[in-house]
């Protein structure tokens, strides 16, 4: 099994500070008393983690050789901290007396980028991570993703510190967002917007808290778990749903090589009892080689779609029209379906909620985020928040087997977006490619003690 998808080994705690070799910022905690008539309590679990992100630029052939923008924008904070946050939520002072965010990987992708995390050099006892993506569509789509990826971070933090639970915070950032899009890049041009997904990792208790509008999905792997095997891998004794201690690691990108991960579970896996998804996997193109047996994909998002049927009565109540687009030659309905004026054809948004999009938002397109929340176990491999240049063309599994497949969760990045971009080339006769942008988050818990990981409860709320 590839080291990173272990499920244990990797390094646990806090980094070692470079000078010291201590753990940094965390003050050694006093040797525990232990009776001697009653046994030592087993640690408890530890959640690790490694990132690695890739955003490459779209091709438009109508645009000549200059080429288009990369209109997508993204958020990488590991350790992120809160100040004021929620008790339990993290925040408070950093190592030295600083407060507020420690470091920001924030990026607008004004082109093609490729990063592979490396260790945080310091840590707060109790951090938060916050991962998101912004796919910004329009004349001006490129000022909306990054105005986005710039303001949603401090809006978070003011929710969270008015004492929001995790998924009312995201969604009210993503709120404030939008209402910032329409001040400013969306004011003149009310053809211009952009989706967001985003995604917010507590350590008390462990678990992954997700907020989007729009088309750009989160999704969690899972490992298939036989019945009385447990979910360990090499160098774990077992996993569960305890509390998790705060004092999380991160590690780099190791791309340490190893077999693929789910060569000998092919026949276990089929005794598993698989989580559903919410939607049926597209058919691969030809030359897709399939992948073995072993992790199922867990889909966080659903797609706000003008073809929903309740997204798509709340348009036309709004006096807005659903409606593909037709080829004049062949008379023949094309593409997906697109929100439009009752009378013109515009602005011929895809989606139906975003940020921004003004003249859409006359015709009932919502800017209200959805949320998810969802346990993090034993049995969670990695999680995948990507645009929709991923997703146009594979389906949640598609993308957790082609990640599950690499040595490593920058390798699997890597490969995640090369195949989505590969699969444009063989589906889209006109030679268009979307902006493809995708955040590959590995994740590790492990226990000293204890049974195999359950099914984490996966909580849906709709927006208000």
């Amino acid at each position: 099994m590839a080291a990173w998808l272990r499920g244990a080994g990797g390094q646990t705690g806090p980094p070692r500070s470079p000078l010291s070799g201590r753990k940094a910022g965390i003050a050694a905690p006093p040797p525990p008393l232990v009776s001697s008539s009653l046994p030592a309590p087993a640690p408890p679990p530890t959640l690790t983690w490694s990132t690695a992100w890739v955003s490459q630029g779209g091709r438009d052939p109508g645009l000549g050789p200059s080429g288009k923008p990369n209109q997508d924008s993204f958020i990488v904070e590991d350790a992120w901290w809160c100040p004021g946050a929620a008790a339990g939520l993290g925040g408070g002072a950093l190592p030295g007396g600083a407060s507020g965010h420690r470091r920001s990987l924030s990026a607008f992708a004004g082109g093609a980028a490729s990063h592979h995390h490396h260790p945080s050099p310091a840590m707060a006892p109790n951090p938060l991570a916050l991962y998101a993506a912004f796919d910004g569509h329009g004349p001006r789509g490129h000022a909306a993703s990054d105005l986005a990826r710039r303001r949603f971070p401090p809006a978070l933090a003011a929710a969270l510190a008015r004492g929001a639970v995790p998924g009312a915070a995201l969604a009210a950032a993503l709120t404030s967002v939008d209402a910032d899009l329409m001040a400013g890049p969306c004011r003149l041009c009310g053809v211009t917007g952009t989706t967001a997904v985003a995604a917010l990792v507590t350590a008390r208790p462990p678990a992954m808290h997700v907020a989007w509008v729009g088309d750009s999905r989160a999704v969690l792997a899972r490992r298939r778990v036989v019945e009385g095997a447990g979910c360990t891998g090499e160098g774990a004794a077992g996993g569960g749903e305890g509390a998790v201690d705060a004092r999380w690691s991160l590690r780099g990108a190791t791309g340490a090589s190893a077999a693929p991960p789910w060569a000998a579970g092919a026949a276990a896996a089929a005794q598993a009892a698989a989580a559903p998804t919410p939607r049926a996997p597209r058919p691969a193109p030809a030359g897709w080689a399939a992948a073995p047996a072993g992790l199922t994909a867990i889909e966080l998002t659903l797609d706000h779609k003008p073809s929903t049927p309740s997204e798509r009565a709340r348009i036309e109540a709004a006096g807005g029209r659903v409606q593909r687009l037709v080829d004049p030659d062949t008379g023949a309905e094309v593409g997906p379906a697109r929100v439009w004026l009752a009378t013109a054809w515009a602005p011929g948004l895809a989606m139906s909620r975003s940020l921004g999009d003004a003249l859409a938002r006359s015709v009932g397109v919502l800017s209200a985020a959805d949320t998810t929340a969802i346990d993090i176990t034993a049995a969670d491999a990695f999680a995948v928040i990507a645009t929709d240049g991923v997703w146009e063309f594979m389906s949640g599994q598609d993308a957790v087997e082609c990640v599950g497949r690499a040595a490593s969760a920058a390798a699997g990045c890597e490969a995640l977006v090369a195949e989505a971009r590969r699969r444009w080339g063989v589906e889209e006769a006109s030679g268009s490619v979307d902006d493809i942008t995708a955040v590959v988050v590995s994740l590790d818990v492990s226990a000293a003690g204890g049974g195999g990981g359950e099914s984490g409860r996966l909580d849906r709320a709709g927006s208000t």
